[in-house]
């Protein structure tokens, strides 16, 4: 299911995307997904939930982009277990809007032209090398992760296009 386009118009906040991105992850949910990853399972979780809770504004940083989240590098490294930098997704039209940090991880959420969303979930890795791609209805998945990291990207994104954004994503966590 893709979310209807909708024109932009002067003043329209982030909150409305984010609200927007939530909404349409809670209407997939409620239609009721039946995928199980076949490991890793608690970080593709935390993915799929941070999506879903994204609306919930106690819990969320927002910024205006990358230059005004480096200065919780500090943090988002202390939540990935290795050192980190806040991803550029710019040259593919992705802008980060939010931070949020929990137990055992941090979340980064972007937009992208036509409302588009993206959602990092970074975690401490599990010390195991891997890539691997996962469809949940219009949802995909991709976990990337090395011996000191592990990255999920999601996103209602063409799987191709993913992949492009989760390698320029992992290669820009790198300090």
């Amino acid at each position: 299911m893709k979310a209807k386009q909708m024109s932009s118009r002067s003043g329209r906040s982030d909150g409305f995307v984010i609200v927007a991105l939530a909404i349409a992850v809670l209407v997939l949910g409620a239609v009721g997904w039946s995928w199980r990853p076949r490991a890793d399972g608690a970080l593709m979780r935390r993915a799929l939930e941070a999506r879903a809770t994204l609306h919930q504004a106690q819990t969320v940083i927002p910024v205006n982009g990358v230059a005004e989240a480096e200065r919780y590098a500090p943090a988002l490294s202390l939540a990935a277990g290795a050192p980190v930098v806040v991803p550029d997704l710019g040259s593919m039209g992705f802008r980060l809007i939010a931070l949020r940090f929990g137990e055992g991880g941090a979340e980064l959420f972007y937009t992208g032209g036509d409302n588009e969303g993206l959602t990092l979930c970074l975690h401490p890795s599990n010390g195991r090398a891997r890539l691997d791609r996962f469809q949940r209805g219009a949802l995909e998945l991709v976990l990337w992760q090395d011996e000191r990291v592990a990255m999920v990207a999601a996103a209602e994104l063409p799987a191709a296009r993913l992949q492009r954004l989760a390698s320029l994503a992992y290669a820009g966590l790198e300090r």
